[in-house]
Parts: C-alpha cells; sequence; structure tokens
C-alpha cells in the first residue's frame, strides 16, 4: 500500500499508470489505495 500511495502522491502516476508500474490489476491498486488512505488518517487522528 505504501508504494501504491508513493507512486500516486510523490511521482503523480494514475491509478492506471500505477497498475502497470506495479503489475497489478487496477481494481486492486484503487483499493489498496484507499485503504491506505484511511490507514493513514486514522493514524493521524
Amino acid at each position: 500500500r505504501a508504494r501504491i500511495i508513493q507512486l500516486r502522491f510523490f511521482e503523480s502516476l494514475s491509478f492506471e499508470e500505477t497498475a502497470t508500474e506495479l503489475g497489478l490489476p487496477l481494481n486492486t491498486v484503487k483499493s489498496h489505495f484507499y485503504r491506505g488512505l484511511g490507514e493513514l488518517r486514522g493514524g493521524m487522528r
């Protein structure tokens, strides 16, 4: 999840580009991204 968030935010890749880069299905990338964001938000409270 951390790598997905890194690619999306710091390298400005789209979900499609991130999926291709990591060799993962698009929906898996989206799921991991949003779950990871939720964990980050929860940890900041």
